[in-house]
């Protein structure tokens, strides 16, 4: 294996990694997303249970 070819194939790797890097951050950054979501839809249900019972 040439010098160039070992380059090459060193570039490749770290493309790779860089890629799957950026895709664990996604991830991350969607589960926090969600959890998020998960926070506000329990506020607000709790809002509403809340203003159900002010009514009754």
């Amino acid at each position: 294996m040439s010098n160039e070819e070992k380059l090459l194939n060193n570039e490749k790797i770290s493309t790779t990694f860089e890629v799957a890097q950026l895709v664990t951050k996604m991830l991350i950054l969607y589960s926090v997303y969600i959890r998020l979501q998960q926070i506000t839809n329990n506020y607000n249900n709790n809002l509403i249970q809340v203003k159900n019972h002010g009514d009754a």
